[in-house]
């Protein structure tokens, strides 16, 4: 006989977590798109010293 599933305790708090730090994700995403933007139109500098 299969038992009953019971709810786990922890299941809406690593919910809320997992919530969480897809949001942070997304917001550190943006706040490195200038740089990236730069990088890409060679508006910074580069070469093989800058590479290091």
């Amino acid at each position: 006989m299969v038992e009953p599933m019971v709810p786990n305790p922890q299941y809406a708090r690593l919910k809320e977590l997992l919530d969480r730090t897809g949001e942070a994700v997304r917001q550190i995403r943006q706040a490195y798109l200038p740089a990236v933007h730069a990088m890409h139109d060679g508006k910074v500098w580069t070469g093989p010293t800058a590479r290091t």
